[in-house]
C-alpha cells in the first residue's frame, strides 16, 4: 500500500483558500447556472418557448388566487387596517384590537434572536478529529465574518423571511453564487413573487419534487443592461 503525506495547511490562509476568487486553476469545463443558452434556440422555438412558460405561469398564478387572497387578509389583520364604515355609522367610533399583531412580533423578534444572536456565532464548525480544533475555529470565525460583512442583506432578510412565515405560514429564500458581483448571496423572496401551482407540495427545501415554480424579478433598466454585457441576458435591445 502506497501512502502519501497530506500538506499542513496554514491557518493565515485558510479564508484564502476558502474564497472562490481565490481559484487561479482557471475556469473549469461544465456547464454554469448563469450560462443563457438562448441564442442556440431559432426564432420559432424561442417563440413557442416563452409561449409555454407564460401560459404555465398564468396557469398557477390563477390556481393560488384564493391563497393569495387570504394572505392579503391576513396582512390587513396583522397590520390592524379598519374599513370605512357605512352610512348610517359614518362616524361612529372604530374599535380594533390588535390580536395578531402583538402575537405575531413577539414569535418574531424571539425567533430572530435564535437565528441570528448578538455574539456573532451564526454558524457553528464542529472538529472531527483532535486535531482538527484549530481548523475547526478558523472556518467558523471566517464563515461567521463572511456572512456579517459580505452578505449585507443576510440580517434584513431573514427578518423579512420570519416575518412571513409567522403571518402566512410559508416563506422562501433563495442563496446563490452572484456571477456580477462574485460573491454569495441569499435573498428573501415575497410570497406573492415565487408563484407555485396551488395543488402541490414540498418537504424538500430545494423543491426538487415540484415539477414547476417560478420566481418573478423586478430589475431596473440599468440592472438589465449590465446583465446583459456579461451575457446573462439576451435580447436586451
Amino acid at each position: 500500500m502506497e501512502t502519501t503525506e497530506q500538506p499542513a495547511l496554514d491557518s493565515q490562509a485558510l479564508p484564502q483558500a476558502l474564497d472562490p476568487r481565490s481559484d487561479t486553476r482557471g475556469p473549469t469545463m461544465g456547464p454554469q447556472e448563469s450560462a443563457n443558452i438562448v441564442n442556440l434556440f431559432s426564432e420559432e422555438e424561442r417563440k413557442k418557448l416563452g409561449d409555454t412558460v407564460v401560459d404555465d405561469f398564468d396557469s398557477d398564478n390563477r390556481s393560488r388566487a384564493g391563497r393569495m387572497k387570504k394572505c392579503k387578509e391576513f396582512t390587513e389583520l396583522y397590520a390592524a387596517l379598519t374599513k370605512a364604515k357605512s352610512f348610517p355609522f359614518q362616524n361612529a367610533a372604530s374599535i380594533n384590537l390588535n390580536v395578531l399583531s402583538y402575537t405575531s412580533l413577539q414569535v418574531h423578534a424571539r425567533l430572530f434572536d435564535m437565528i441570528w444572536p448578538d455574539n456573532g456565532k451564526v454558524i457553528y464548525s464542529a472538529p472531527s478529529t483532535i486535531d482538527d480544533f484549530a481548523r475547526a475555529a478558523l472556518t467558523e470565525k471566517f464563515a461567521n465574518s463572511y456572512l456579517r460583512n459580505k452578505m449585507p442583506e443576510m440580517a434584513q432578510g431573514l427578518d423579512d423571511t420570519l416575518a412571513q412565515v409567522v403571518i402566512y405560514g410559508s416563506a422562501f429564500r433563495r442563496t446563490y453564487w452572484d456571477t456580477y458581483e462574485s460573491r454569495a448571496r441569499t435573498d428573501w423572496i415575497p410570497i406573492e413573487d415565487f408563484v407555485v401551482a396551488h395543488e402541490f407540495r414540498s418537504q424538500d427545501p430545494s423543491m426538487r419534487d415540484v415539477p414547476r415554480y417560478t420566481m418573478v424579478t423586478h430589475p431596473t433598466l440599468w440592472e438589465l443592461e449590465l446583465y446583459s454585457n456579461q451575457g446573462v441576458y439576451a435580447n436586451f435591445a
